[in-house]
């Protein structure tokens, strides 16, 4: 009994209940199990939440990434402009 009990709890079913069952166990059983349903759905919905903004933040990074390098550029250009400024000879 022990063997079906443990397979049938490890397969996938929340719980095996003998028969015959206390009616108190059983309310307890089906609100533990409603409240693992809603568990198991709140964690789906969250990690779809997290994988949307972990793929915003990504694209997000790489917009930064492209606008730092844009402005590393312009202010090597300033620079390399001011060294040539700096390197006429003055009259």
């Amino acid at each position: 009994m022990k063997a079906a009990v443990d397979a049938i709890n490890k397969g996938g079913a929340y719980r095996y209940i003998g028969k015959p069952w206390n009616g108190e166990e059983l309310v307890v059983i089906v609100q533990e199990a409603a409240t693992r349903c809603n568990l198991v759905q709140e964690n789906k919905r969250l990690t779809g939440t997290v994988r949307r903004q972990n793929a915003e933040l990504q694209q997000w990074n790489s917009q930064l990434e492209y606008f730092v390098q844009l402005q590393t550029v312009e202010i090597q250009n300033k620079n390399d402009e001011l060294g040539r400024v700096n390197d006429r000879p003055r009259r």
